[in-house]
């Protein structure tokens, strides 16, 4: 492995941890620093374009009190300026309030597919793998009727 290949590692891997403390903070126009404008993302629905995963992501993500995820074991496989990686999550979602329940708990892991540009490298392709999932759903929906459901991300 090349000094080069470490550095697009890092990187990487730093991008996929921006990720997560963008949306965190919701800064949700931060994510243009992440994503490619036309990222394929499936998040339990197919999502197409920059703008539709942001407006996907905030619409989760807005109501709820607090939300923190948590990234580690990354990958990256490079092939010049292209890459496919990834990394496991786990995300704690609060909501005050819920009669049923004020926490939700998820862990799963993201793939993707990256592509390097003149601002770094871009995520061009991501697929969130719900693989367990635990507390109350509503904190996640919001009481919300929505096709997209806890079982709909669970794979």
């Amino acid at each position: 492995m090349s000094i080069s290949d470490i550095e697009d590692k890092i990187l990487i891997y730093d991008l996929q941890s921006r990720y997560s403390r963008l949306i965190d903070s919701a800064d949700y126009a931060g994510l243009d620093s992440i994503f490619t404008v036309d990222v394929h993302a499936e998040y339990g629905e197919l999502l197409e374009g920059l703008e539709s995963v942001k407006d996907f992501i905030s619409d989760v993500l807005e109501p709820l009190t607090s939300v923190q995820h948590q990234n580690g074991n990354h990958w990256a496989e490079i092939e010049g300026d292209a890459a496919k990686g990834g990394c496991y999550f786990t995300v704690h979602q609060y909501q005050e309030g819920l009669e049923n329940g004020e926490f939700y708990k998820m862990g799963g892991y993201y793939l993707d597919e990256l592509v390097r540009t003149e601002q770094g490298w871009r995520i061009s392709k991501r697929q969130v793998k719900v693989r367990w999932a635990e507390g109350n759903p509503e904190v996640r929906w919001d009481g919300r009727s929505t096709e997209m459901s806890e079982s709909s991300l669970l794979n």
